[in-house]
Order: structure tokens, then C-alpha cells, then sequence
């Protein structure tokens, strides 16, 4: 019976511990529109923590080098705009910027580690980031990947031809980081300057 009794308090002492996040709403000066945001107070170790805010939208600015989804704007109301790696690194609200690999990985950790963090980041999870499964389009003008997967640029440089990526697949819980042509069409969120 002990071991029960221990087990149930180390589970409500385990799920009563949450990450505090505050919503908040911010205007794009240079076209108006409105993004939802995230304030996450991420924990260290340590007993330390960190602010961080992330867009909980997709970025939807329109500039040379963004895209729409098969060329389509209905995509765009839900999805935001697609972009090459190099635009995707200059086209942030200023203040903003695209998170590096160690910020999606920080946030990642807050919810359980790559491994399982995807359910809370996708559409509707408890983090609130709603990574849509938007697809991602490539320079021959092909998209796909629709429904199924969501591709993220991180600011990690890897060549003169490649990025990095995150992605989540509406399949797996889990989060991936890889490799792609800068000329891919990903979408883009952005965490505020710290």
C-alpha cells in the first residue's frame, strides 16, 4: 500500500509543477496585422529561469521571396507565408528575430524534450504555439506536406546551401531537426530579442 500512496503524491506533486506562460497580442508595424505571442518562463536547472517570447502564429508578411502554399492565399489566412532560408532570417518584426536551434530546443525542453514535446507544440497542445501542419514548398514551385507535416526554419547557417529545420509531423510526438536547401519554402516564427 506505501508504495501506491508514494507513487500517487509523486504524480500530483509531478503535474501540479506548470510552465508559466502569459498570451499577449502584438501589431506588425509595417502591415498592422496582429500576432498572438507566448511570455514563457522557462526553468533552468538549478532553480533558474528565463523569459522568453515566441509568436504563436505563423509570420504572414508579404515581401519578394515569401509564398503561399500552391500559390493559393486562402492558405496564407491559416498558414502564413512560406519562405526561402534568406528571407526567412531578414523578414522578422523588428525587435524580432528567427530562434536559433538552442531556443526551439530550450522551449522543446519545457514541454518533455524533443521526444515528445511535439503534442504540446502542435494545433491546440497545452503550449499554446500551434505549429501548423502547413507543408513546405521547394524552388521548382512544388508544395506538399499539407496536413501532415510542419517545417520551421531555425537560424542555424549549416552551408553555403543549407539550413537548419524543425519539423513536426502530425503522426509522432516527437520534434525533428535537420538539414535543407535555403531555397526550400518553410514557415517562420519568431522569438523576441533578449
Amino acid at each position: 500500500m506505501k508504495p501506491v500512496f508514494l507513487f500517487l503524491v509523486q504524480l500530483v506533486l509531478c503535474c501540479s509543477i506548470s510552465l508559466a506562460q502569459e498570451a499577449i497580442t502584438f501589431t506588425d508595424s509595417r502591415d498592422g496585422k496582429q500576432y498572438q505571442a507566448i511570455e514563457f518562463d522557462i526553468p533552468l536547472e538549478g532553480g533558474v529561469s528565463v523569459k522568453r517570447t515566441w509568436m504563436a502564429q505563423n509570420l504572414d508578411f508579404e515581401t519578394e521571396g515569401s509564398f503561399c502554399y500552391k500559390n493559393e492565399p486562402a492558405y496564407c489566412g491559416k498558414f502564413g507565408k512560406l519562405y526561402t532560408y534568406d528571407v526567412a532570417v531578414e523578414v522578422c518584426p523588428e525587435g524580432w528575430r528567427v530562434p536559433t536551434k538552442n531556443d526551439w530546443y530550450m522551449l522543446f525542453s519545457a514541454f518533455g524534450g524533443e521526444k515528445v514535446a511535439g503534442e504540446a507544440m502542435k494545433e491546440d497542445g497545452e503550449s499554446g504555439m500551434n505549429l501548423f501542419a502547413g507543408g513546405f514548398g521547394d524552388a521548382s514551385g512544388t508544395f506538399k506536406g499539407i496536413g501532415v507535416e510542419g517545417n520551421y526554419w531555425d537560424s542555424e547557417e549549416i552551408s553555403g546551401n543549407t539550413a537548419g529545420v524543425i519539423t513536426v509531423r502530425k503522426s509522432s510526438p516527437g520534434i525533428f531537426h535537420s538539414k535543407i536547401g535555403k531555397t526550400h519554402r518553410n514557415s517562420s516564427r519568431c522569438i523576441k530579442d533578449y
